[in-house]
């Protein structure tokens, strides 16, 4: 899953396999175009690409 986090103005990537006890919450999120230069779409093989923990 790549998402914003609200601790960080960058996104993060997390692996849904190892997620436990997760809760749905219905809260406002930041929209990904205000963490990431990506601004009309999302290019998922420019950031595994561009991010050196993908790889």
């Amino acid at each position: 899953m790549i998402c914003g986090h609200d601790k960080y103005d960058r996104l993060e990537h997390y692996r849904v396999d190892r997620m436990r006890n997760i809760e749905i919450l219905d809260e406002k999120r930041r929209n990904f175009t205000e963490v990431c230069d990506y601004k009309n779409k999302f290019d998922t093989g420019n950031y595994v690409v561009s991010y050196k923990f993908c790889r």
